[in-house]
């Protein structure tokens, strides 16, 4: 069997919806034309009946009147109105009719036996001729004896109306469907030349050219809202875009600080261990040696800290950072948290205090601990005296815990986008930090239904809120 042409096997949308307007226009013409095929055929059909009925009624008058046979005889029956007339008696002799019958029976004895006194009680099709007649008869009693009056018409008028009206409604309906489908095709390739425009500027559109955007019809239609849709998806991609390539490069940047020092410890260690070597002693050099593996760890560890952010990070955007709950003493979590950085903000005079309810929540205690770390790291970092870390639970079931410093705030200009990542204060580009402790909070309070917000002013400190959306188990 041959196969299709494509074109067939998978047809344009224009050529779909053109054969279904067609399909559909075709269908209705023909409900159309049965509908008024059938009601001409029936209106001719009754008008038939009443012109015959009029007929029997003046025909059975005259008859009546001449109240004999005999005088039935010489009545004159002229054709009317496409009508004829023939009154016989019960035997069937024919007494009078019309000129165009010459005394020829119509009906047979056995259907003149029929007959009724209740006028046109009979309509009969006869296959006389061609083409039939449609006759009615009604009995009569005249004073010597009973006479049947038939009347009749043939249907050779109505047929040949009816066939002319099939040929017209057959040609009219061809034609129409043909314009139509003509009409339809155009307007149809019409309406997607717009479509094929948006198609042709997409695939121009590259990653080299993502600013470019589609052209909206001024139609303010389907269309017009698709690439309106469209252009609002490109500036999300090219967002995201922006944001990729913004992260590679900052990465980058932040990798290669470490990485060189690394580099450098070892190529100088390497180059003293060299130079040195039968000169001094091999206590020095293995304290030498030593100092450069500690010095080598730090930059290291920087370096797994930075990718652990990134792979985090990375599992937050495509919603796969996973959060294991289960039961969290909120002031338990608070005060291990304070004990861990209480060294360390010793050591810059500065204390760490802890303000919380006995409540316990469902959370993941890894990652809130994460979070949280990530502020209070940061309120060291570039805050001044004391630190207080607040928990309280705000209705409708949702746990603020803020984290305040006394320093000099953050300013509002960076405020507006200090969740970027890789993003830190003038102040603090010199600092050991990436710039990734907001983002990593703000995607783990994300995780956790919730979020972070910073509530500062300049000169009153710095205010950090963790908001979570978590169910509270149970509090005291």
């Amino acid at each position: 069997m041959t196969a299709l042409p494509a074109k067939l096997r998978h047809p344009s949308i224009r050529l779909r919806i053109t054969l279904a307007v067609t399909a559909a226009m075709t269908v209705a013409f023909a409900a159309i034309g049965l509908y008024v095929y059938d009601h001409t055929s029936r209106s001719l059909d009754h008008a038939r009946v009443e012109a015959l009925t009029a007929r029997l009624n003046d025909t059975g008058s005259v008859v009546r009147g001449a109240k004999d046979a005999d005088r039935v005889r010489e009545l004159d029956f002229a054709d009317r109105d496409n009508t004829f007339v023939q009154v016989v008696d019960a035997r069937g002799g024919v007494l009078a009719d019309s000129g165009e019958l010459d005394g020829a029976e119509v009906l047979p004895r056995r259907l003149i036996d029929r007959a009724s006194p209740q006028p046109a009680n009979l309509t009969r099709v006869l296959e006389r001729d061609d083409p039939p007649v449609v006759l009615r008869m009604q009995r009569l009693q005249l004073d010597d004896r009973e006479v049947v009056v038939i009347v009749g018409a043939s249907t050779g008028s109505d047929a040949r109306a009816l066939q002319a009206l099939r040929r017209g409604l057959s040609i009219g309906a061809a034609i129409a469907i043909a314009l139509i489908a003509g009409i339809g095709y155009l307007a149809v390739a019409l309406a997607l030349r717009p479509v094929e425009r948006i198609r042709r500027e997409a695939a121009a559109i590259t990653t080299r050219s993502s600013l470019q955007r589609l052209p909206v019809p001024h139609s303010r239609d389907e269309l017009s809202h698709l690439a309106e849709t469209l252009n609002a998806m490109l500036s999300r991609l090219d967002a995201g875009l922006q944001r990729e390539r913004q992260l590679t490069a900052d990465a980058s940047h932040e990798l290669r600080t470490p990485l060189a020092l690394l580099k450098m410890e070892l190529e100088v260690a390497l180059a003293e261990a060299t130079s040195t070597l039968g000169r001094k002693s091999a206590q020095e050099q293995v304290e030498h040696l030593l100092e450069t593996i500690r010095s080598s760890e730090i930059e290291v560890d920087r370096l797994i800290q930075l990718a652990e952010s990134l792979l985090l990070l990375a599992r937050a955007d495509q919603g796969e950072l996973q959060i294991m709950r289960s039961d969290v003493d909120i002031r338990t979590l608070l005060r291990d948290l304070a004990t861990r950085f209480a060294a360390r903000a010793s050591q810059d005079g500065r204390t760490i205090t802890i303000d919380s309810p006995d409540l316990t929540i469902s959370a993941d205690p890894i990652r809130l601990t994460q979070a949280l770390s990530n502020l209070v790291d940061n309120a060291l970092r570039h805050g001044q005296g004391a630190i207080t870390v607040r928990a309280q639970l705000r209705p409708p079931g949702e746990l603020v815990i803020n984290v305040r410093d006394e320093g000099p705030g953050i300013d509002p200009a960076f405020a507006t986008h200090a969740f970027d990542r890789f993003t830190r204060a003038e102040s603090s580009r010199t600092s050991a930090g990436a710039g990734l402790g907001l983002s990593i909070a703000q995607a783990i309070a994300a995780a956790h239904d919730g979020d972070v917000r910073i509530a500062t002013t300049p000169d009153h400190g710095s205010s950090v809120e963790l908001r979570l959306g978590v169910a509270l188990d149970h509090s005291q």
